[in-house]
């Protein structure tokens, strides 16, 4: 719940959230009327969906992965949000050190993407 109060505070029509669980339904984002990158019908309704799931899981697997790959995902879709799960999520160190922290819980925090990153 705290994430998405956070997020209900962005602007409606520019956020864009990305997540670790795009093949479930999105509880924060719902609750905070926010856009994701790929929301949980990926073969049925989101063209590219399955390539896009790729590219999601890449980015929360880049930790032993090229940084520039995860850097070009946020640019693509152009995310304003990251939500990282500890200790699921294995997101490049490097990509974290250029977001900005907004709210860190004991198993989550939500991260802004600069503008022009």
């Amino acid at each position: 719940m705290e994430i998405a109060n956070q997020l209900r505070n962005t602007d409606p029509e520019t956020t864009v959230i990305l997540h670790d669980r795009p093949l479930t339904p999105s509880l924060t984002s719902i609750l905070a009327a926010r856009r994701i990158v790929l929301g949980w019908d990926v073969r049925y309704s989101a063209v590219g969906g399955e390539g896009r799931l790729r590219e999601v899981n890449r980015f929360y697997w880049s930790a032993d992965g090229d940084p520039r790959a995860a850097a070009e995902i946020l640019r693509r879709y152009h995310i304003t949000h990251v939500i990282v799960r500890s200790p699921d999520d294995r997101v490049h160190p490097d990509i974290l050190a250029g977001l900005r922290l907004i709210l860190k819980l004991p198993d989550v925090a939500l991260y802004e993407v600069p503008a022009g990153s």
